[in-house]
């Protein structure tokens, strides 16, 4: 092998070591919480749906996309480190019904979720 070969893989390697990192990579470190949906307003119903919101969004808007009637949501397995607001309404509309979810925490919230924003 020529030396200048070796030198130009040796450059190479070294460059894609010191790539960006891959976006997959930081939404999987980023926080996130499980939401159940439960068709009754305390959470004691069978689970009809659930999500996953995770901080790698930013503070874009997630619309759940579930149809199935549901007048409450668990908030479960809580690593996020951002407030999370959570929405009555698609787009995360301000002129419906919203709840703070602060960072970390889990329960019961009366509220049918279409959309969520996290707020870091």
């Amino acid at each position: 092998m020529q030396p200048t070969t070796f030198f130009s893989l040796l450059l190479a390697s070294s460059a894609a070591v010191l790539a960006a990192p891959n976006a997959g990579l930081t939404e999987r470190q980023a926080g996130t919480v499980t939401v159940l949906f439960h068709s009754d307003g305390g959470c004691q119903s069978p689970v009809v749906e659930d999500t996953v919101f995770s901080q790698g969004s930013g503070n874009n808007c997630v619309n759940t996309g579930i149809a199935i009637p549901h007048e409450s949501a668990e908030f479960v397995n809580s690593s996020t480190t951002c407030r999370l607001k959570v929405y009555n309404s698609a787009n995360c509309n301000e002129g419906g019904n919203w709840q703070w979810v602060e960072a970390g925490q889990t329960g019961c919230r009366f509220i049918n979720v279409q959309s969520a924003r996290f707020f870091c």
